[in-house]
């Protein structure tokens, strides 16, 4: 009989987070989610953590509403135990903890979303991301930076009741997210930002609810200063005095910020994997 397993115990989360972190590919984001669970922040939905399949070579998967990530197996991926994941995601657990949601949003590798068959569940698009991590000698570096701005403007914290409105509309993805959950990420999770003089946001940074770095943005006028990486090693360095690791995902279309990227040395490549809006059938 095929069974499943959510991970709820200290000692349970701490042994998948160093099994994953001796792993060779880059689990930033499964880390993250397993280093959130255990600190149980206090956001709007609780983070959940489960495992499919064979205890040595099993898939992982966390569900944050409206957000869920799916790792597979190191051996590859396999059709059945997929199949026994989603049929338990969709018809057991998100009716369970979510149960008037109808939109989710998947993170996982560019393979899993062609593989998934449901008859509650279609997927509505995939995009597909260029992942960035910083390894341990990164991170060590990233520690010891002391980080300023340039004369002009100054380094800040966003206010999440009066400003989540002009980030949320900012957004490149704004359309496809709910304004509330904005607002969530600012309330809750390490964000970043640079104001310049008159105490205007140019420049800001937020935390996608697997604690990836996300919703980048600087204003066009305030473009080709250093802001923007000025904005990402902020939160970055955010990420790691609180036990996170910080990552980033470019969409493939974006090529600057890809080849940009892969020039710096605060910036390690990592997977291709896709992002997938997931929507219930009427």
């Amino acid at each position: 009989m095929r069974s499943y397993q959510q991970l709820t115990a200290r000692s349970e989360l701490i042994d998948l987070y160093e099994d994953l972190s001796s792993r060779k590919n880059d689990n930033s984001m499964f880390l993250n989610a397993i280093n959130f669970a255990l600190l149980s922040l206090p956001t709007l939905t609780k983070m959940f953590i489960y495992r499919f399949g064979d205890v040595a070579d099993p898939y992982y998967l966390a569900v944050h509403e409206p957000n869920i990530c799916i790792t597979p197996p190191i051996s590859g991926h396999h059709q059945l135990t997929l199949d026994h994941l989603t049929d338990e995601l969709f018809n057991t657990i998100l009716p369970e903890i979510a149960p008037d949601t109808t939109r989710f949003f998947l993170d996982s590798d560019t393979k899993t979303p062609s593989m998934i068959r449901s008859s509650s569940f279609s997927i509505d698009y995939t995009t597909v991301f260029q992942r960035f991590y910083m390894n341990e000698e990164q991170r060590q570096q990233l520690r010891k930076m002391t980080i300023t701005a340039p004369a002009g403007y100054y380094i800040s914290d966003i206010d999440a009741g009066t400003e989540y409105d002009e980030i949320h509309d900012a957004w490149a993805y704004g359309k496809q997210m709910d304004r509330e959950l904005t607002r969530q990420q600012l309330l809750h999770l390490p964000s970043s930002c640079i104001r310049a003089e008159d105490g205007s946001l140019v420049s800001w940074e937020l935390s996608h609810h697997f604690m990836k770095m996300s919703n980048h943005f600087t204003y066009p006028s305030h473009r080709g200063k250093g802001l923007g990486v000025l904005t990402e090693l902020l939160i970055a360095q955010r990420y790691v005095e609180s036990g996170y690791r910080p990552f980033k995902g470019v969409s493939d279309a974006n090529e600057g910020v890809i080849r940009g990227t892969k020039a710096s040395p605060h910036w390690s490549d990592g997977e291709v994997y896709g992002w997938s809006v997931l929507r219930k059938k009427e």
